[in-house]
């Protein structure tokens, strides 16, 4: 079911109005002599926690105040988490190897960080506690990721909301 392209809901019963519908009357749509019967499809939201990782927050790429973003974060997972099936949680993950500085990312920006396994690559205090095995993670060899991109584009009818937290969220 559809009103200005956007869907809200799935016919679950169409009868006329003297036989009567029996059984769910969640959503009726009165259509002429015809009413619908929707069943609504709630739209799931998505938290995409961007790079919280050990080297952006205390590491060799860490920032004044990157600590402070660990408590808010965790918050909106925890918000997320309570959603259940409602809510779905998203990790990036910033990803090199030891070759980074030779790649097309590292010769403008020398600082090796967020090397695959290490230390640094992991996510930062109660945020890497609080990732679960049902969460989707992306590495990002780069500062993008296309896959997240591509995973969104063909999701895009599952989701109502995107939030993004976390760092370099822009």
């Amino acid at each position: 079911f559809t009103q200005k392209g956007k869907l809200f809901g799935t016919v679950v019963a169409r009868g006329e109005r003297r036989g009567g519908i029996r059984g769910n009357t969640e959503g009726k749509v009165g259509m002429g002599k015809t009413i619908l019967i929707i069943k609504e499809e709630k739209m799931k939201k998505l938290l995409i926690v961007v790079d919280y990782q050990n080297d952006f927050v205390t590491g060799s790429l860490g920032f004044k105040g990157a600590e402070a973003l660990e408590e808010p974060i965790a918050g909106k997972i925890e918000e997320y988490r309570k959603m259940g099936t409602e809510g779905q949680i998203i990790f990036t993950m910033d990803t090199h190897d030891r070759h980074y500085m030779e790649t097309q990312e590292g010769r403008p920006l020398p600082v090796e960080h967020c090397l695959d396994g290490q230390d640094g690559w992991q996510l930062y205090g109660k945020i890497a506690g609080l990732k679960g095995e049902q969460d989707l993670v992306f590495s990002k060899p780069t500062f993008g990721s296309y896959e997240l991109g591509e995973y969104l584009h063909t999701h895009k009818e599952e989701y109502g909301s995107v939030e993004f937290v976390g760092v370099v969220t822009d």
